[in-house]
């Protein structure tokens, strides 16, 4: 979990952006610590590959990762801080929560 160390405060006055590339099960913990990143000012970053395709989304939530070969189809919702990994799908009209996670070839239908 988040450590309030002194140092790590050093680099959060340094720092203007973040991204934390943790999913799986551990979902849940890295959307909390993403939250207390922004408590501490930063901003996230959208990192969305070029070879993936986002088709007319309804919803681009900040902090997304979006990686090679990802689809996600027209009428979609991708809220905050989702990682869609290499070859997943997400189908028409999908809402995806957020802080999830959508392993590597999986596909979930709208």
């Amino acid at each position: 979990m988040f450590n309030e160390d002194s140092s790590i405060d050093i680099l959060f006055k340094k720092s203007t952006n973040y991204i934390l590339c943790i999913g799986g099960e551990l979902g849940y913990a890295r959307y909390k610590n993403l939250k207390k990143l922004e408590e501490k000012g930063l901003l996230p970053l959208n990192l969305i590959s070029q070879y993936a395709l986002l088709d007319k989304l309804d919803l681009i939530g900040d902090g997304i990762q979006v990686m090679p070969g990802a689809i996600v189809h027209k009428f979609s919702r991708i809220s905050e801080q989702c990682i869609l990994n290499i070859n997943s799908t997400a189908n028409h009209e999908c809402i995806v929560d957020k802080g999830v996670n959508i392993m590597g070839g999986a596909s979930i239908a709208g």
